[in-house]
């Protein structure tokens, strides 16, 4: 066997996804006794191959041959920054409650939307604080957990009122049936009716009005964020799209 058996073979591809990052893979015959590099390790933790000392690595395998075996190592570095790229999704705007808006005139129920996203891609060893994020929005900030609306329509929908005359009913029994139990975007909604009923309910978060500006404005919001497994480590995906 010649010594050529034994020098590494190096070749790289470029990925799409972050586009243009490059991984490596390096095939070597070596000892049967030799131990591969380890998943996860930084490459220069083995004397595998010089001229990579700050390359992960992110898979290992290796097979018998006649002299010993055969390791294919892939390794590389992690994607560093945000990566963004650009596609459609399918997302489900959510209700609103009738208004004195012209943008939804008589209200809207849920909406499902195809519309284009914004998806930044983020890539780390280890998942840290990823997994404290906020998984729901705040309820104040668009830019933070995956949006999510707090309304208090189906909550005011089940509480009970005696009016003036002394009968009985339920708030719910004022409110158009079809936005009750969504999570429905509303300003303050003043309810009055015979018999000296008069009941307010709150606006929800964002209301109408602060929803309806962001439309005017364009503003972004999270529809999602998921951590996926990444080759050794863990890549974030984030989707944001404008309110609509």
């Amino acid at each position: 066997m010649s010594s050529d058996s034994h020098r590494p073979i190096t070749s790289s591809r470029s990925l799409q996804t972050p586009l243009g990052h490059r991984i490596y893979t390096t095939s070597r015959e070596v000892s049967a006794e030799y131990e591969p590099p380890v998943v996860g390790s930084l490459l220069s933790a083995s004397n595998f191959i010089a001229g990579f000392n700050n390359h992960y690595v992110l898979d290992s395998t290796d097979s018998p041959t006649n002299s010993g075996k055969r390791v294919v190592v892939t390794h590389g570095t992690f994607p560093s920054g945000t990566f963004t790229e650009y596609e459609s999704v399918a997302y489900t705007f959510p209700a609103f409650y009738p208004t004195a808006g012209s943008r939804f005139p008589g209200g809207s129920r849920p909406r499902q939307r195809v519309v284009p996203a914004r998806v930044v891609y983020e890539y780390r060893l280890a998942p840290g604080n990823w997994l404290t994020a906020a998984t729901i929005w705040n309820y104040s900030d668009p830019t933070t957990g995956p949006f999510e609306v707090a309304s208090l329509i189906a909550k005011a929908a089940g509480v009970n009122f005696t009016d003036g005359d002394g009968d009985s009913g339920m708030v719910g029994d004022f409110l158009n049936s079809a936005f009750i139990n969504h999570d429905t975007i509303n300003n303050a909604i003043t309810i009055s009716a015979p018999g000296d009923l008069f009941y307010t309910i709150g606006a929800s978060a964002p209301s109408a009005t602060t929803y309806n500006n962001w439309i005017s404005l364009q503003t972004e919001f999270i529809a999602s964020r998921t951590i996926h497994k990444w080759y050794c480590g863990y890549m974030r995906r984030t989707v944001y799209i404008k309110a609509q």
